[in-house]
């Protein structure tokens, strides 16, 4: 193989892989794109309650654990800070709420499922409406009998959480 064919071939080599770079092919780091990121948090925060708006500074490049604070609106009007957390270096976040909510139809379904598989009842759960902010949110499950009992629930920073019955009434026989 001639010099002059040897250096073609590397030159078209090194082209090639300056324009994957360009494009990000072979990117160690993602570029933060607010609008993607807004897109992320729309689709996400929406299996909680409808969502209105998500607005995101513009950040540049970003490496593996740095974080970018979003403001996101529900249709209902409440506003809370969400923290996007680069888990690489390339387009993958793990998102959190700066402060734990969720909607109350969300949490009472979560208690009502919870309820229904550990005491194989039935029950009427009401949290209040629209989103509610925690870290605890006091709720009232009622069987079918009409026995009230209340529940302390602790939302958690994804919006889901965990709840506890206080003075459950006792076993019948």
């Amino acid at each position: 193989m001639n010099k002059r064919v040897l250096w073609g071939v590397f030159g078209a080599a090194a082209l090639t892989f300056g324009i994957w770079q360009l494009y990000g092919v072979f990117a160690k780091k993602a570029v933060f794109s607010p609008e993607k990121a807004q897109e992320i948090i729309r689709h996400q925060a929406s299996a909680i309650a409808p969502t209105k708006t998500a607005t995101c500074p513009s950040k540049g490049t970003l490496k593996k654990d740095d974080t970018v604070l979003c403001n996101l609106v529900f249709v209902d009007g409440t506003s809370v800070g969400v923290v996007l957390t680069a888990m690489n270096d390339k387009y993958d976040f793990q998102l959190s709420f700066a402060e734990p909510i969720s909607s109350a139809e969300f949490f009472e379904e979560i208690i009502t499922d919870g309820i229904k598989e550990q005491a194989k009842v039935d029950v009427t759960v009401d949290c209040g409406t629209g989103i509610v902010k925690g870290p605890t949110v006091t709720c009232t499950a009622t069987d079918p009998a009409g026995v009230k009992v209340t529940v302390i629930g602790n939302i958690d920073h994804t919006g889901g959480g965990t709840w506890n019955i206080q003075n459950p009434p006792a076993p019948t026989k």
